[in-house]
């Protein structure tokens, strides 16, 4: 139609797989040498994988017209067919079958594997090209393997090319078909135009339709036709063809951005649809292209940057408040809860005359802070009874926080202001003093160490480890002066068990005047 009103020869822009308009780009070059090349040297399997619109087609086209009378060819183009149907195709193609025949698989095969075997001894060669391979199933595509089955010692007799889009390159990839994709010797891939590609393409098929003029399209028409294909060329063709149209229309003798920019809108542009696509200029174009994949990315990427900041901004936050909290602790409670279990060495021990101002500058602030709502903080004037302190002379020493599990942390805490009351009343009220006086030299030299577990009591370890466990409190109560009270033990202490047990009874009384408890250990013999 505009044909005669631009004086081409011919269309230049069919849909048609023409290849006397194949473009060589570098990868469509390479692949055609790749098919050639594979089909003379008898390499078997061959695969071509590109996405729709690409030139496979044409490609195949073209590899026809560059082999010689020596190689006879069969083409498939319909692979919704069963494998028996696809082989009779190809017979028919050969000339060894006819449409009206009704061949069973195994005369099928014999007239192929004679066919090819006549050809291989007179120099000859055939090849079977399946195009849109990605629609055959795995049956088919197993059959296909064992068709290979057919060749010398030294060569396949027949070559197989199987050229689809990238469903089929998945297909192959799969574990059922690991035996077909390893007697696949070539594989080719064809990938869309780059811009510069498509200016020439574009520019290829005016020549061979007979236009000299290399700036038929402007550049802002070629930009807008790069933009909306993406470089692949069938998407080029319809486009191309389309603006050629219009142009006609509008009695114009050059392509314009205007003329472009009309035929993406009538390709676009349906009646039953509520918005229709009107790309006006290359700059929105390029931007819907590009914000389905590249505005995602950026949400992501701020999203996870936004995060980064704030878990920082917190962290610094936290750890600027508790250095803050550690030093407003006075320098006894610093001591306290920052040494290790062991007794404190004597340059570092608390004189009784600081303590006492000490833990009242320690309530203070325990008192002004906002009370945690699962659980009262004990002070000293609501301590029970049973938390009394027993001993004055006593060291207090902090469990390991490391060996307290994740759920004592409450009890824990709780605790520490059991032990902050029992300090205070040791210092207003000093309790009784527990003295051993062993009448024997055999008070145990040596422990065993046993680490409280929560659920623990000291009663209960001592019953586990001796036999005579009532017997045995004053001596394990020497040995571990940091318990006050018998009844008051914390998860993580450890606890040392003397080895040796002195032999004879454990007998003592309390001495009121001074305020002590005696014990002695006494024999059979001494005991009255």
């Amino acid at each position: 139609m505009y044909q005669n009103f631009y004086n081409f020869i011919q269309k230049p822009f069919d849909v048609t797989p023409d290849p006397r308009f194949l473009y060589m780009s570098r990868n469509h070059s390479e692949t055609l040498a790749a098919l050639i090349y594979g089909i003379r040297e008898r390499r078997g399997f061959i695969t071509i994988i590109g996405e729709v619109g690409t030139g496979k087609t044409t490609l195949l086209n073209a590899t026809l017209e560059k082999l010689d009378d020596q190689t006879a060819s069969a083409f498939i183009f319909n692979t919704d067919v069963t494998f028996e149907e696809l082989l009779q195709m190809a017979l028919i193609d050969f000339g060894l079958a006819t449409a009206e025949e009704s061949l069973p698989k195994f005369v099928a095969l014999d007239r192929l594997n004679r066919f090819a075997t006549a050809q291989f001894a007179a120099g000859k060669n055939i090849v079977i090209i399946i195009d849109e391979a990605q629609n055959l199933d795995l049956q088919t595509m197993e059959n296909l393997r064992l068709l290979s089955n057919l060749e010398t010692p030294r060569y396949k007799l027949v070559q197989i090319i199987l050229s689809g889009q990238p469903e089929l390159d998945e297909k192959l990839r799969r574990p059922e078909m690991r035996q077909l994709s390893q007697r696949i010797n070539l594989r080719r891939y064809i990938t869309p135009l780059d811009k510069k590609d498509t200016f020439n393409y574009i520019r290829h098929h005016l020549k061979i339709a007979g236009c000299a003029d290399i700036n038929f399209f402007d550049k802002s028409s070629l930009e807008i036709i790069w933009t909306y294909s993406g470089g692949v060329p069938r998407k080029i063709n319809i486009l191309c063809d389309n603006t050629l149209l219009i142009g006609y229309g509008l009695g114009r003798k050059k392509i314009t951005r205007s003329e472009t920019q009309e035929a993406i809108r009538d390709l676009s542009w349906s009646p039953f649809l509520h918005t229709a696509a009107k790309p006006d200029e290359v700059k929105q174009i390029k931007e819907k292209q590009t914000a389905r994949f590249l505005i995602p990315r950026v949400a992501v990427a701020t999203a996870g940057l936004s995060l980064a900041l704030i878990l920082g901004a917190m962290g610094a936050a936290l750890w600027d408040s508790g250095s803050e909290k550690l030093e407003s602790i006075p320098a006894f409670s610093k001591h306290l809860w920052a040494t290790d279990s062991g007794p404190p060495s004597p340059g570092t021990t608390p004189q009784p005359e600081n303590m006492q101002s000490d833990i009242q500058n320690l309530n203070s602030q325990e008192t002004s802070s906002k009370p945690k709502p699962q659980a009262p903080r004990l002070t000293p004037e609501n301590l029970p009874p049973a938390m009394t302190p027993v001993n004055q002379s006593s060291e207090i020493h902090p469990p390991d926080s490391a060996a307290i599990p994740q759920d004592a942390n409450h009890e824990v805490e709780t605790q520490k202001a059991v032990q902050t009351a029992t300090r205070k009343r040791s210092v207003e009220n000093p309790a009784p003093t527990l003295k051993v006086e062993a009448s024997e030299p055999d008070i145990a030299e040596s422990f065993n160490q046993v680490v409280v577990k929560k659920g623990d009591t000291l009663s209960w370890i001592i019953k586990e480890s001796y036999k005579d466990s009532e017997e045995m409190l004053p001596l394990v109560l020497q040995a571990n002066t940091q318990i006050q009270n018998p009844d008051l033990i914390l998860p993580g202490w450890v606890i040392r068990l003397p080895k040796h047990v002195p032999t004879g009874k454990l007998a003592g009384r309390m001495t009121e005047n001074n305020q002590s408890i005696k014990w002695k250990i006494t024999t059979p013999s001494t005991e009255q």
